[in-house]
């Protein structure tokens, strides 16, 4: 799983290029707006589990410190052992859904989304949602904190647009 994130400027655009020309490809790309100008988002350590998980499958990221007004995405990745690949994805607790997408090439790979909007400043602990899915699965997540800009803002407005790839 690979994360890229941009800061928008204006009249950017975006281009993927450097993926091998025989693997298979999923991309989700992601846009907040009213987000801070300078500081980066803050990723979490990756949360991986490589053994044959059965059907549902938990998964859960590491952690972030937010601090308050700060939006943080949840994401998690499934590498499905099986012919094809179905899934049912439960949030994590408090999140909002950005649904599921399947590599409809070779149905290995599985690639969920969730956020949760201008919270408080601490912790976050563990964050776990889970895919219920066809075959056996290893899995990946990772936790983000986006920095507010000094106040919270909703995901996917569309003023000025930050701007992050999710790519198994």
């Amino acid at each position: 799983m690979f994360l890229w994130w941009k800061r928008a400027a204006g009249s950017d655009s975006l281009t993927v290029t450097g993926m091998s020309a025989s693997a298979s490809k999923l991309l989700r790309c992601f846009a907040w707006s009213g987000r801070d100008t300078v500081n980066p988002p803050v990723i979490s350590t990756s949360a991986l589990n490589q053994s044959s998980n059965a059907s549902p499958t938990t998964l859960t990221a590491n952690g972030v410190t937010a601090l308050a007004g700060d939006d943080l995405f949840w994401f998690g990745a499934l590498d499905v052992n099986a012919a094809s690949a179905t899934n049912t994805f439960t949030q994590p607790t408090g999140y909002t859904s950005q649904g599921s997408s399947v590599d409809t090439v070779d149905h290995f790979n599985v690639i969920a989304a969730a956020n949760k909007d201008n919270v408080g400043a601490g912790a976050t602990g563990t964050v776990s949602g889970t895919l219920t899915h066809s075959g056996s699965a290893g899995w990946d997540a990772l936790l983000v904190r986006i920095p507010s800009s000094g106040g919270g803002a909703s995901a996917f407005d569309i003023p000025q647009l930050g701007m992050m790839g999710v790519g198994f």
